[in-house]
Parts: C-alpha cells; sequence; structure tokens
C-alpha cells in the first residue's frame, strides 16, 4: 500500500477545488472571474446572476483605467529615467515626494479608522506602522531584513514578514529615508514634508487621495486601493530611480547608495494587500 503525505492530500485536494472551480465556470459563462468571487458565488454571498456585470465591469476597468496615461506613459518618470536631470530637479523631486509621503501617513490612518473588518484595520496597521519606522518581522533572523537604504548601514529595513513582533526604528520611516538623501545636495529638514512645500498639483493628488482612498464608503474605498495598485505596478518607481542613480554617478548625491528597495516597498506592501483582498 502507498502511504500519501498530509501535504500529498492537501495538494490532490486544491487541485480538485482548482478544477470544480473552472467547471462552474466553463458551465456558467463566467470564465474570467478571481476564485475569491468563483467561491463566493458557489456559496452564494454573491447571487450567479452578477457573475457577467463583474466581467463587464472589469472589461471597462482595462479599456479605461488601465489604459490611463498615468499607468501606460508617464511622460514625467520616463523623462527622469533618461538621467538628464539637474540638481534642481532633484532636489524639487525630493521635496515633493516627502510631502506626498507624510500625507500619505493622513490617508492610511484614514483607512485603517473606515475599515470595515478587523482584518482589514490590521491591513491598514501593517502599511502605517511600516511607514513611520516599524521594521517587519519575518521570524527568519537578520535573513528578513536589508540595510536601509543610504543610512549608511545604520537601522535594518524588513522587506517582508508582519510588523507584529517588529522593531520600531526612527532611520526606518519613509520620510527620513527622504530627509538624509535630500541632505546631500543640501535640502535642510525644514524644507522637507510640510503642506507648504507642496505645489499646487502635489497637493491637489494628496487631498484626493486622502478622500478617496481613505474614504469611508467602501466601493470608493476598494477602487482607490485597485487604482494605486495598478499605478505601482506599472514600474514608475523603476524609472525614478534609474534617474537617480544616474545623477549619482555623476556625483551629484556625493557618494551616497541610491538603492530602490526602500520607498517602493510602500507600494509593494499596499499591492500585496490589496491583491490578497480583492474579490
Amino acid at each position: 500500500m502507498t502511504n500519501v503525505s498530509p501535504q500529498g492530500n492537501k495538494h490532490t485536494a486544491a487541485c480538485d477545488d482548482k478544477l470544480e472551480l473552472i467547471a462552474f465556470a466553463q458551465k456558467n459563462d463566467i470564465e474570467g472571474l478571481t476564485v475569491k468571487t468563483l467561491k463566493k458565488i458557489i456559496d452564494k454571498e454573491f447571487p450567479l446572476a452578477k457573475g457577467p456585470a463583474f466581467l463587464k465591469f472589469q472589461q471597462r476597468i482595462d479599456q479605461e483605467m488601465l489604459t490611463h496615461p498615468v499607468i501606460t506613459n508617464n511622460q514625467y518618470t520616463q523623462w527622469f529615467a533618461e538621467g538628464k536631470i539637474a540638481e534642481n530637479h532633484v532636489r524639487h523631486f525630493l521635496i515633493q515626494f516627502s510631502v506626498f509621503s507624510n500625507q500619505f501617513l493622513i490617508a492610511q490612518l484614514q483607512k485603517m479608522l473606515n475599515a470595515e473588518t478587523l482584518e482589514e484595520m490590521r491591513a491598514s496597521k501593517e502599511i502605517l506602522a511600516n511607514e513611520i519606522g516599524v521594521v517587519f518581522n519575518s521570524g527568519h533572523g537578520n535573513d528578513a531584513y536589508e540595510e536601509a537604504d543610504g543610512l549608511d548601514g545604520e537601522g535594518l529595513v524588513g522587506l517582508e514578514g508582519t510588523i507584529e513582533g517588529g522593531v520600531f526604528r526612527f532611520k526606518a520611516a519613509h520620510f527620513e529615508w527622504l530627509v538624509n538623501l535630500a541632505a546631500k545636495i543640501g535640502v535642510s529638514f525644514h524644507e522637507m514634508g510640510r503642506r507648504c512645500h507642496g505645489t499646487d498639483s502635489t497637493l491637489f493628488f494628496c487631498d484626493e487621495l486622502i478622500r478617496l482612498y481613505g474614504s469611508d464608503q467602501y466601493s470608493i474605498s476598494a477602487a482607490a486601493s485597485y487604482a494605486v495598485e495598478n499605478w505601482a505596478a506599472a514600474g514608475f518607481w523603476d524609472e525614478l530611480v534609474s534617474g537617480l542613480k544616474t545623477f549619482k554617478e555623476n556625483d551629484g548625491l556625493k557618494g551616497y547608495r541610491v538603492v530602490s528597495r526602500k520607498i517602493y516597498h510602500k507600494f509593494h506592501l499596499i499591492s500585496k494587500i490589496q491583491r490578497h483582498k480583492s474579490i
């Protein structure tokens, strides 16, 4: 007799569940829905009649939102990536990004306070706490951490795991990373982060993020989260980092180490959490 491990049984059961979902979707002509949505329909949390409506809505998102120029053709980040930037360009970028970074705390706090479930509240706390300097704890010791970008080896920035059991470090805060980076080109702390330093367009973006992403109406908040996720997934940060690295090579940052993981992680974390909650 052949012994089957518990892991093997779980794998077989998972495959059977997947085949069942595929068959259900094909039978009801609702192929293309996520596994989570299909399960909700089978469990009668959603009526079957909503399946085609979900697919039509997704088609509209694909055609109208995911083709928006800020996702498919961000001319600013494309120009920045070419590296033809002077110190005043980098200075402006870092100041505006620092204003956004601080205003994002307000948006994320509102999202946490307006959570509809304990799970959603905890997910929002993960982002907020990491933003202000709580290092992620993955349970794998130092392998779970990476040196904080540009902090000359001081402090560690967790990239995976949970804030529960994590360590707070002032220099692990995203805003402090920006402050330290900007200081290398002569920008003082008092020039960073405050609303008074934001341009009209920066403040409009921040205020809309607070209004929509932090909305107390779930449909609005969820839609804004989805938009942020896809904006982040478009890879705009890679283009910004490319430009910063070129600027660094021209000695614009006086030997300062430019690594993409730190601020990019904010968007990666939002994306990962929202994918987990999406239907």
